[in-house]
């Protein structure tokens, strides 16, 4: 769902807007809400469209005061995530070949903003 701000944007403009091709989605998660299905269900559908995104995974390693071990079957995301890791290898033709996986930690704040710019470089090359 658009936020509302947005909302009053006609479908055959906003269209005209995300039609430019270079587009780049931003988006945080907390580990917590990496237990969902629909986390998962949405990265399936960033590497099955090649779509470009950016999402920060929060892992403090507890979600609503319950530690991962509680949550999800490995305690480390990183690696529950490298599934979806681009394999150049195994593209069978297409141009979605997986996920470009990025590890920083998010305390150190400059590290991260070269990260999302490393990200952003890739996408618009």
């Amino acid at each position: 769902m658009l936020p509302s701000s947005t909302v009053s944007c006609p479908s055959w403009q906003l269209a005209t807007v995300l039609a430019q091709g270079d587009e780049i989605a931003f988006g945080t998660i907390g580990n917590a809400s990496c237990a969902e299905g629909l986390f998962w269900e949405s990265l399936n559908a960033i590497g099955v469209l090649g779509a470009a995104g950016v999402i920060t995974i929060y892992d403090d390693g507890y979600g609503i005061s319950v530690p991962n071990e509680q949550q999800l079957v490995k305690t480390d995301l990183f690696e529950l995530l490298r599934g979806f890791q681009r394999d150049p290898d195994v593209c069978w033709g297409y141009d979605n070949c997986g996920l470009l996986h990025l590890h920083v930690p998010g305390w150190d704040y400059p590290h991260l903003l070269q990260t999302y710019q490393q990200a952003v470089q890739r996408r618009t090359r």
